[in-house]
């Protein structure tokens, strides 16, 4: 039973993490890997199989010509990896390399791209201090 146990819970995390897919993921598992990610069930989607956590980001991104730009995305560092290799956005394209700066979750998709927009709006130094602040928050 334990064996199950553990194999359910790193069932879970590849459900999350890599959108992995597996027989053994419950309700139950569902559940607690939503705990632990903040989100409540309702926030997500679950089709029996893989697990959809429904987590939208909002992120900056620093080209080499120091620029910034900022976009949407469901995955930040899958979206710089496309940045990255050419299949980004038209602006990225020709500024690359692209690295990853700020990234900012939402529940929702609506929300997401609100925030997408209000930061588009705002000047270079505003999204720099941005920037800055929440780095400082992680260290």
């Amino acid at each position: 039973m334990v064996q199950d146990q553990r194999h359910a819970r790193r069932c879970a995390a590849l459900h999350f993490i890599a959108g992995a897919s597996c027989a053994a993921a419950t309700t139950r598992l569902i559940n607690t890997v939503c705990a632990l990610s903040n989100l409540s069930l309702s926030e997500t989607a679950y089709a029996g199989s893989p697990l959809q956590c429904r987590v939208h980001f909002v992120y900056i991104v620093r080209c080499r010509d120091g620029t910034l730009y900022t976009g949407y995305a469901r995955d930040p560092q899958r979206r710089e990896k496309a940045h990255n290799s050419g299949r980004g956005a038209r602006y990225t394209s020709g500024r690359l390399p692209v690295v990853l700066l700020y990234a900012e979750s939402f529940a929702s998709k609506s929300k997401a791209l609100k925030r997408e927009w209000e930061l588009k709006q705002w000047s270079r130094a505003k999204k720099e201090a941005l920037i800055s602040a929440a780095g400082r928050l992680r260290r």
